[in-house]
């Protein structure tokens, strides 16, 4: 069951809504500045738990180096020297 929690803060009082993923931990369902908003995106998101259409977003993170060195430049079939100018420009102008 979805619930809200009250905050009392700098900037007011804010909700935030909370609901339990399909293993059984407690997630936030984002902060609103009004309950019946927070109760809604929780009531929201316990709905797709429920229906087997909630993922876990932070699972799919993965950096834009990593997926550069790991997929997407191993399986670039270009000659050497074009190969030397993708690394240059990702290492000048991309990764910093």
């Amino acid at each position: 069951m979805a619930w809200v929690v009250e905050r009392h803060g700098a900037k007011g009082t804010r909700y935030r809504g909370g609901y339990r993923d399909p293993d059984g931990r407690l997630r936030s369902a984002g902060t609103f500045s009004t309950r019946r908003d927070a109760l809604r995106a929780a009531n929201r998101e316990e709905q797709k738990v429920l229906a087997g259409a909630w993922h876990d977003t932070t699972l799919g993170e993965v950096t834009f180096h990593d997926y550069v060195q790991g997929e997407w430049l191993p399986n670039k079939h270009v000659k050497a020297s074009t190969r030397a100018a993708y690394i240059s420009y990702l290492n000048k102008h991309f990764y910093p």
